[in-house]
């Protein structure tokens, strides 16, 4: 599920590097350090004396398309074909930033589970006409056409090479998550240091993947109004119940909760009114709305995903 990555090393030594990997080498000269950039076979690079830097799509190296999905084994036998092409030991690079992503087969055209994907806490929403984005200083969560954007990306000569592997039809209804994270890697999985092996170790692609799934569940989706059959299922004690859980979806039920219980580890908040207010919170039912068939098959493919990949 690993794709798109960017890492490197501050301790390099340019002298063990062969110049002749690179195409389209291009040097500048800025505040007197001499910086090299090109293409390193599917990956940008920039290095200097004593630093390198590496981006690009895992999966398309290794894989060809990015389409498909990289199981754990996979991203283990990309780093060590890297390190051979490129005559490094890339294993021992650091990662600084990393996507996780999964490509989903729809029943139904990708812009009617869009159109369900409302907000998420502690993210701002980004809207464009076949994606959605919800960004933070940290991270960025993307869903969109995965059809479209080969379409747009892609030569004709891949798309050819997509359709003839059989992970790619022009009229297929492919969905993609993404979960980007771009700062504070180490910190993101409680690693002292976040080498490129560790993309691969169990434990901590384990972290990688729950965490995947644990951000998509906190996008807020909107839900359908239910049809009532009878005055008992609505009345005004239902209808105060409802609009108090809509509203506390939307400042965040969870993040709520935990303020709550940081205040009362902290002693601010006696026990009886800490443990009143948690059962109040956790109380609250919104039954005025019923999931959306979109959400509940998107949730289910992500589940399935999660869960096959650990």
């Amino acid at each position: 599920m690993i794709d798109t990555v960017v890492m490197g090393i501050n301790e390099f030594d340019i002298g063990c590097f062969d110049l002749s990997n690179v195409e389209n080498l291009k040097t500048v000269e800025t505040n007197g350090n001499i910086w090299h950039s090109g293409k390193l076979g599917k990956f940008d690079i920039m290095f200097k004396a004593d630093y390198i830097r590496i981006s690009g799509s895992l999966a398309k190296y290794y894989l060809g398309n990015n389409v498909a999905t990289m199981a754990r084994s996979d991203i283990e036998k990309a780093v060590a074909k890297m390190s051979k092409d490129f005559g490094l030991d890339v294993s021992n690079f650091d990662v600084w930033r990393i996507d996780i992503g999964a490509t989903f087969l729809m029943n139904h055209s990708v812009c009617n589970y869009l159109a369900y994907l409302e907000s998420c806490p502690r993210y701002k929403p980004v809207l464009y006409p076949e994606s959605k984005m919800f960004i933070n200083g940290q991270r960025t969560l993307i869903f969109y056409d995965k059809v479209k954007d080969v379409i747009k990306k892609e030569s004709k000569h891949v798309i050819q090479q997509l359709k003839t592997n059989g992970v790619f039809r022009e009229t297929d209804n492919y969905f993609r998550y993404e979960m980007q994270i771009k700062r504070k890697t180490r910190k993101t999985f409680g690693l002292t240091e976040f080498k490129a092996r560790h993309l691969y170790d169990e434990k901590v692609y384990i972290k990688m993947i729950e965490l995947w799934q644990r951000e998509f569940f906190k996008v807020k989706k909107k839900r359908e109004i239910m049809d009532f059959q009878s005055e008992e299922q609505i009345n005004p004690g239902v209808l105060k119940n409802s609009l108090a859980s809509i509203g506390l979806e939307n400042l965040g039920k969870q993040e709520l909760i935990d303020m709550l219980t940081r205040k009362y580890q902290n002693g601010e908040i006696q026990k009886h009114s800490y443990f009143n207010m948690k059962k109040m919170l956790l109380g609250l039912e919104n039954k005025f709305g019923a999931k959306s068939e979109y959400i509940e098959e998107l949730e289910k493919e992500v589940n399935n995903r999660a869960n096959y990949c650990r």
